[in-house]
């Protein structure tokens, strides 16, 4: 038996054990299934194994991929499934005991100023990811019907939503005199606002999530940390948690609390906020 069909039969034993054992409604755990599936097709993609760094990459993908609401819910399948399986070297108990310096990481404003001078069309969707705090499925999904030229405006999360101006006259261009080189038919409004980077194809083809990795892979970024510069670059510019989740249509996650007080104080306030050690440190 090939390691594809061992771990897909430890999934059948997991799913198994969940309908005998636990609480959760049918539809709880078909879509648990479903989201541990798509881990075993990612570790026979790669010929992974189930270890500690594979769940990690594969985590990482999952985090640039989706929102957080997603993200969160396919880790905690995936966690579940981990749990079950006993690893010796389970992340995600790391997870529980310690953050991490890269929950903490985000990019300078003034380096992705840098990428964003580039002319090419991957950085404009860099710049969009960024700017409008999509993930990719939330970009791949965008049609040109969401667009409105006239409005500045684009639907995202249930909300018209103002481009910043700069990024605005970017996605005119683009659309003005760059789109057709993208594809050779003529576009509909149910066509994707943003293509393939592929040129000259016959019809309009969607963006893929594997082509938007490759593209922040060329400046060494993870949509992840671009999402969160978002919101930590729009508090530097003075803005509170409501303005921030009116212009961008999200709630904001407690993470972000201890970057509202002074900058002076942004690690140490997260250290006594999520960091259980802290609270031990700080017993009289």
């Amino acid at each position: 038996m090939n390691p594809r069909q061992i771990n897909f039969e430890l999934l059948d034993y997991f799913i198994d054990f969940l309908s005998s054992s636990s609480k959760k409604s049918q539809g709880t755990i078909e879509n648990i299934k479903r989201d541990i599936k798509n881990f075993l097709d990612f570790l026979a993609e790669t010929s992974s194994e189930i270890d500690e760094a594979s769940i990690k990459t594969y985590l990482g993908i999952l985090q640039d991929k989706y929102t957080e609401a997603s993200f969160i819910s396919k880790s905690s399948s995936l966690r579940q499934f981990v749990n079950w399986l006993n690893l010796d070297q389970n992340p995600f108990w790391k997870i529980r005991l310690a953050i991490s310096m890269d929950d903490y990481q985000y990019y300078e404003k003034k380096d992705l100023d840098l990428i964003f001078v580039q002319d090419s069309y991957e950085t404009l969707l860099i710049r969009v990811l960024y700017e409008l705090y999509l993930s990719f499925e939330e970009l791949i999904g965008l049609s040109l019907a969401d667009y409105n030229s006239a409005g500045n405006t684009i639907r995202i999360r249930n909300r018209d939503l103002k481009i910043p101006a700069e990024l605005a006259s970017l996605i005119k261009e683009f659309l003005k005199s760059k789109r057709s080189s993208y594809a050779l038919s003529s576009a509909a409004l149910s066509d994707p606002l943003f293509l393939s980077p592929a040129l000259n194809q016959s019809s309009a083809v969607r963006l893929t999530s594997t082509e938007l990795l490759k593209i922040l892979a060329t400046q060494e970024l993870k949509n992840s940390f671009l999402k969160r510069s978002r919101i930590i670059h729009l508090i530097d510019e003075g803005l509170n948690p409501d303005q921030i989740e009116d212009r961008l249509a999200i709630k904001i996650s407690d993470f972000f609390r201890p970057f509202f007080k002074d900058q002076s104080y942004r690690l140490l306030s997260a250290y006594n906020q999520f960091h259980p050690r802290a609270k031990l440190n700080n017993k009289p």
